[in-house]
């Protein structure tokens, strides 16, 4: 992977067509992440056209009731 981002979920979908439930939170922690890791920037993972059914991130978020980020380096 390739763009120095921190991508939250939900990948499956374009942002605009709806957020998790903890939108805030996984902001929160996505921008910190980011900021920690100066040049990356936090995202939605589906933001830009890229949006990608089948990761594990959004699997663990839905049915694991966890935070998930996928980092692309």
């Amino acid at each position: 992977s390739y763009g120095q981002s921190v991508l939250r979920p939900y990948g499956y979908q374009d942002p605009n067509d709806g957020m998790p439930e903890d939108e805030n939170e996984q902001k929160r922690l996505g921008d910190a992440a980011a900021e920690v890791m100066s040049g990356y920037k936090s995202e939605h993972a589906g933001e830009g056209g890229f949006v990608g059914a089948g990761g594990c991130d959004d699997w663990m978020h839905d049915f694991g009731s966890m935070y998930s980020f996928t980092i692309e380096l």
